[in-house]
């Protein structure tokens, strides 16, 4: 029994030096004690260094979050590093890896053609490209996903509740002025300096964390706790006022009650159970944060919905289109908003995925780019060959995202593939899982 799950050995020494960066992360941005930001990624390293496969991996998917607090780069390639020092016998590289080697190739040579300095070539965006090969050149059946789901929704949780302590801080405890003059959660003051974050980030975030709680339970970890941190986050993600959050958030109701297994009467026992928990993080929020639900109506109602996407996606095809070099080559992903702040016609960046991606890299970069999906979704079936509609879920979400927003340049995007690559390879099959447990 000791082998069913990781789960059963409380990992304290990891749980230890986790509590220890929440514990900094909230000295640094809540009370303004200023911490180098060496000392959290020395935190983090030194937690991948002293663990375990799965501690390694779920050091790196908690950087998702963490992208705008801390030097994530250095994060992930010390971890990486680590585990080809641990592990290096596991991972076998293949043919399986050849379209990302190419989307590298493909950056390289945009960025020296743009001068690109060779510190920028070296973290942005190889580095969490090849974490990505990490995990499609090993197997990836010994990672612990509820392990590494549990704690990146700890660490969205910990950062939601650390942005809105500073709020409430900064107005000296007075909640009725502090959610009043409160715009969207992420947008605070400028004295938390990195921990500013885009409100539909964390809106993504969010719903992610609650995608891969929601997912566990399938697998019998039916916990109380998660049921309460599912409600937490909801509740804390509404307090981004982001029409995004609550899109992909309609799509996972949605989609689970599409892929969900069993005759009518469980679906709607699922159903049940999921306008319980709106239901309550409603009056959660009507009670604590009365202002978020006004500031989602506000929202609403407005004459376009999609804030100008509409238009933007219109202006971007006709550019990509009447441009041979745009089509074909592209600008390079390096410092793209800068790049289209030069443009007569255009000064906001795509929020479209796919054309953010022909405007980076043309339309052979959007071909390497899915080719790579391609191949994730392929090896995740040799991986799992039981996979069920649960096992998309999070690929969906994040779908949904990059259909409204950026994606190759948006690093928690890109980090989050990993995390959906677990996601796939993770069997959510009941009726497989108890027989392997009886069969232990």
């Amino acid at each position: 029994m000791r082998t069913l799950t990781l789960n059963a050995n409380f990992k304290y020494r990891f749980y230890a030096l986790f509590s220890l960066l929440i514990f900094l992360l909230f000295l640094n941005y809540v009370l303004l004690i200023p911490i180098p930001g060496l000392i959290f990624i020395g935190v983090l390293v030194l937690t991948a260094f002293l663990g375990d496969r799965n501690e390694i991996i779920s050091v790196c998917i908690c950087c998702i979050p963490l992208c705008t607090a801390i030097k994530w780069h250095y994060v992930i390639f010390c971890c990486v590093i680590i585990f080809l020092f641990k592990y290096g016998k596991e991972v076998k590289l293949d043919f399986g890896v050849i379209p990302i080697f190419l989307i590298i190739i493909w950056e390289f040579f945009h960025c020296f053609l743009n001068e690109a300095n060779l510190k920028m070539i070296i973290t942005f965006p190889f580095v969490y490209l090849f974490f990505i090969v990490l995990f499609f050149s090993r197997n990836i059946k010994s990672i612990d996903y509820a392990f590494v789901v549990k704690n990146f929704a700890i660490m969205v949780f910990a950062v939601c509740c650390i942005l809105t302590m500073r709020l409430i801080i900064q107005y000296d405890f007075n909640l009725d002025i502090a959610f009043i003059n409160m715009r969207r959660l992420g947008l605070t003051d400028e004295e938390v300096g990195g921990l500013i974050i885009n409100p539909n980030s964390l809106g993504i975030q969010c719903v992610l964390a609650i995608g891969g709680l929601i997912q566990m339970r399938t697998t019998g970890r039916k916990k109380i706790r998660d049921i309460f941190l599912i409600v937490l986050i909801l509740v804390l993600g509404a307090l981004t006022g982001s029409r995004t959050y609550l899109a992909c958030l309609l799509i996972l109701g949605v989609y689970l009650l599409a892929v969900s297994k069993g005759g009518i009467k469980k679906k709607i026992k699922a159903f049940v159970i999921g306008i319980i928990c709106t239901l309550v993080s409603v009056l959660l929020l009507y009670l604590i944060f009365p202002t978020a639900l006004e500031t989602f109506v506000l929202r609403l109602n407005v004459e376009d919905i999609t804030s100008g996407r509409n238009s933007l996606f219109v202006l971007y095809s006709e550019y990509i289109f009447s441009s041979p070099k745009v089509f074909l080559w592209g600008l390079g992903s390096l410092n793209l908003g800068d790049k289209i702040s030069e443009l007569d016609m255009i000064n906001i960046v795509p929020h479209n995925g796919i054309q953010e991606i022909c405007v980076a890299w043309g339309i052979p970069g959007l071909l390497f780019f899915a080719a790579m999906i391609f191949v994730m979704i392929r090896r995740s079936k040799q991986e799992n060959p039981h996979q069920v509609g649960l096992n998309y879920l999070l690929l969906v979400i994040l779908f949904a995202k990059i259909m409204v927003g950026q994606v190759i340049t948006s690093s928690y995007t890109m980090l989050s593939f990993a995390l959906i690559y677990l996601s796939l390879c993770q069997d959510f099959s009941i009726n497989r899982q108890t027989e392997q447990i009886k069969s232990k």
